[in-house]
């Protein structure tokens, strides 16, 4: 009778333990839960070996069973450890340890197990007695089961301080979450004092008794407070099917949940989203780590020049029905096209149609930073403009036509981009009037420059159809002084000019 009924309460237990790990399996990618599911399957697998080994009929039966136990057994305690940890993601130092490192006893206690026939260091002898009907095995412990003993009740303290002092530094929210997870890890230890008193005088494994209630208290409460109340709100804005990526966090800054998306987005940029909030992820990206610690839209930028992409991460609240902050989900949308568009869309607005140089609009623009540039730089001597306008130009319309007048502003245009540097603002500002504002230069400097391009041009032909043109240009040279503005360069540089034209062009004038 009594074993039928702890057969169908395993029988309960496993088929509980089954959904959760069904849930956790296909709701969510983060670490803490492929624990989670890890630890529950393992507990499957212990629960499982001891039922059979309940219902074995002789020693041998029960031999195999309880070794079948230890596949998994042995890990249970340190799996719970590497849970709290994740979970929580207070203890970083410890969270830093390898995974080796934590499982390495009960690693050797699995092969000192197994391989027990040869050597009985871990049970030195095995017997039989049945109690109620059952067959309970009488083991006599070795030196290898006390190291392991000792071995759980470390990391079960370790696990229990971890959620306590998490527990008690919390409210609200926070603090139910994590009373139930330290109530589902102090079962466990309980189970193994009993263990010990054995109140019943049965010999029961209390531990595979009282498991199941644990793996079933943390299911639970990561089911009910990472994603009834965080997950859910969060799925109802096409969360998986998204085309930004979309990362779900709990109220502690801890990744809950994200989608494919997000995953490209890390592994484009060479990292993991389980560290997006360590000190390596601090150190290996510092933007990215400033970026999605803040709660402010960051435009983040990869790759260089043409290549270049351009990513817009934001933040937005996830709230439960009384406006209590539950969460965070961070958005990463790709703008790099919007981007792109909006550049080119303001390289039209400012760029001259045929000299393909800065337009009037553009040169008013830089040109007067320029001015407020050199007068706290204290450099107002080296700056320089020169006004440009080409000889005769209505005459080559009224003669030729305007396609040609056009072949000539393009023409020109050319001959600027060449002979001035990338620093100097060139533009066409008005039909043949053309202007330069170049950097860092003396008078001596910018007539080299001018009478450089004017040879240049008079020394050149226009052609159009198999038809060649000559032409020149007149240039007006203004120098930056003290307290003037961009208005004043241009109109000494426009009275030098009209004075080029008025002597007879194809000249320069200060």
């Amino acid at each position: 009778m009594l074993l039928n009924i702890i057969s169908i309460y395993f029988f309960i237990a496993i088929s509980i333990l089954i959904y959760f790990i069904a849930y956790a399996t296909t709701s969510g990618k983060s670490i803490h839960l492929k624990i989670y599911t890890i630890l529950s399957v393992s507990v499957v697998i212990y629960i499982f070996g001891y039922m059979m080994e309940l219902h074995a009929q002789n020693l041998d039966g029960t031999k195999f069973w309880n070794q079948f136990q230890y596949l998994t057994l042995p890990f249970l305690s340190g799996l719970w450890f590497i849970l709290a940890l994740t979970y929580t993601k207070k203890f970083e130092t410890l969270l830093s340890f390898p995974v080796f490192a934590v499982l390495f006893i009960p690693t050797l206690t699995f092969i000192l197990r197994i391989t027990n026939e040869y050597h009985f260091l871990f049970y030195t002898d095995y017997k039989i007695k049945t109690v109620y009907g059952i067959n309970i095995m009488l083991l006599e412990k070795g030196i290898a089961f006390y190291v392991q003993f000792i071995y759980i009740l470390v990391v079960t303290t370790i696990t229990l301080f971890i959620f306590y002092s998490i527990y008690s530094k919390n409210m609200d929210f926070n603090k139910i979450k994590f009373k139930m997870l330290f109530i589902a890890s102090l079962i466990p230890t309980s189970s193994m004092l009993l263990m010990i008193i054995d109140p019943i005088k049965i010999g029961l494994d209390y531990s595979a008794i009282f498991m199941p209630f644990s793996i079933c208290i943390i299911g639970y409460t990561i089911v009910k407070y990472d994603f009834f109340e965080i997950k859910g709100l969060a799925r109802k804005q096409v969360f998986e099917d998204n085309i930004d990526g979309m990362i779900l966090l709990n109220h502690n800054m801890r990744v809950v949940d994200y989608n494919i998306n997000a995953k490209l987005f890390f592994n484009l940029h060479d990292s993991s989203i389980d560290e997006i909030f360590t000190d390596k992820f601090k150190t290996d990206k510092p933007k990215l780590y400033e970026i999605f610690n803040s709660k402010n839209l960051k435009t983040y930028e990869t790759g260089f020049e043409l290549s270049s992409s351009y990513w817009e991460i934001r933040t937005k609240t996830v709230s439960n029905s009384k406006n209590v902050v539950n969460g965070h989900l961070k958005i990463i949308r790709n703008i790099t096209e919007t981007i792109h568009v909006q550049n080119n869309l303001e390289k039209i607005a400012n760029t001259d149609f045929l000299s393909k140089l800065n337009n009037r609009r553009k040169f008013m623009n830089i040109g007067s930073k320029m001015i407020e540039s050199a007068s706290h730089n204290n450099t107002k001597s080296k700056l320089c403009m020169l006004m440009i306008d080409i000889d005769n130009f209505k005459l080559v319309n009224d003669t030729f036509g305007h396609h040609v007048g056009d072949v000539v502003i393009e023409k020109i245009g050319l001959y600027l981009s060449k002979n001035f540097r990338d620093l100097d603002l060139t533009s066409r500002i008005g039909g043949e009037e053309f202007a330069v504002i170049m950097h860092n230069t003396d008078a001596k400097l910018a007539y080299e420059k001018a009478e450089s391009l004017r040879k240049a041009i008079e020394n050149s032909n226009i052609i159009d159809e198999d038809k060649s043109y000559k032409l020149t240009i007149s240039i007006g040279i203004s120098l930056l002084k003290e307290g003037m503005t961009l208005k004043n360069l241009i109109r000494e540089a426009d009275i030098a000019l009209y004075k080029a034209k008025d002597t007879g062009r194809n000249k320069i004038c200060y």
